[in-house]
């Protein structure tokens, strides 16, 4: 799906626990790095360099979600974004099965310290 590259402003919409991201509005900055992958920066925050996720993914089949996991310092951190590209390919869903993200202790447990559904629009 064309449209993902760009900067996105996004909400995050706290679930459980505490906020992960911690500017309002936050940013993702995805850039195509060669067909089929991006590479997704998360800003947790602007006011501390150290605080911000780089990964290079390509898009799941479906070819609108991007999912990804990793251990960063001493927790695991999920992602997922889903875009909407029916509809408004400007924008990120938040729906049942949406976009999210999540922070995991780094020892096991049964669920998320940190959960919360993330929306936005490209900014």
């Amino acid at each position: 799906m064309a449209g993902f590259e760009g900067t996105w402003n996004i909400e995050e919409h706290l679930v459980k626990g505490h906020r992960i991201t911690e500017d309002h509005p936050a940013k993702i900055a995805i850039a195509k790095i060669q067909d089929p992958l991006y590479r997704v920066t998360i800003v947790f925050t602007d006011n501390n360099p150290d605080r911000y996720w780089v990964f290079d993914k390509a898009p799941e089949a479906d070819g609108k979600t991007f999912y990804h996991i990793e251990k960063l310092s001493k927790s695991e951190y999920v992602v997922r974004l889903v875009f909407d590209s029916d509809t408004n390919p400007q924008a990120i869903l938040e729906e049942a099965g949406g976009s999210e993200i999540q922070r995991w202790p780094g020892h096991p447990v049964a669920q998320p310290e940190d959960m919360g559904t993330i929306t936005g629009t490209k900014g």
